[in-house]
């Protein structure tokens, strides 16, 4: 957004009161915990490629999601089944470009 000739930083409100703005952000699991499914949201600063890798407790791979996506938040799905039916607490981590986050989740039977 622009105003009196300057850049000005736009964020969007959600109705749960969750900010995104126009940086770089992984955003926590939802569920969390979670049994069959869960949703992980990002916001990208500009377009390009993301990779989201989740890790099981020992460090172990289970699952790498590469993908080229737009400025803006994008979200993907994570079905028990895409990670070997692994249970316990998992990293998953979010690299796009210069960025790189990583977050915590809980799967359970």
């Amino acid at each position: 957004a622009y105003g009196n000739g300057n850049t000005m930083n736009v964020g969007v409100v959600f109705s749960n009161g969750d900010v995104v703005d126009a940086g770089f952000e992984l955003y926590q699991n939802t569920p969390n915990p979670f049994q069959a499914e869960t949703l992980i949201g990002f916001n990208l600063p500009e377009a390009g490629e993301a990779i989201l890798t989740i890790h099981d407790a020992k460090g172990v791979l289970l699952r790498v999601i590469e993908g080229e996506y737009t400025a803006g938040y994008h979200s993907v799905q994570v079905t028990k089944q895409m990670i070997n039916n692994t249970t316990g607490v998992l990293t998953y981590t979010l690299e796009a470009g210069d960025y790189r986050s990583t977050r915590q989740m809980i799967v359970v039977d």
